[in-house]
């Protein structure tokens, strides 16, 4: 499974994270650029979004043992 994990400063000089599961494999830096800062400037958290810190697409694979 593939999460793409966006990482934001805050106006507290804090970082916020987002992750999102099950991102698709032609996702583009500017792709996820154009997200965040669409994410910025709709200002819908609580602590304020003030600039783009990283972004990173994280793998993981499981080995279910028990059930599916």
């Amino acid at each position: 499974m593939k999460t793409l994990r966006m990482e934001f400063k805050t106006g507290e000089d804090k970082n916020f994270v987002v992750s999102l599961s099950n991102v698709k494999d032609t996702l583009t830096a500017a792709d996820v650029t154009t997200a965040m800062n669409a994410l910025i400037a709709q200002d819908i958290f609580v602590t304020p979004l003030t600039g783009i810190e990283s972004a990173d697409v994280v793998t993981r694979t499981e080995d279910p043992l028990i059930g599916a």
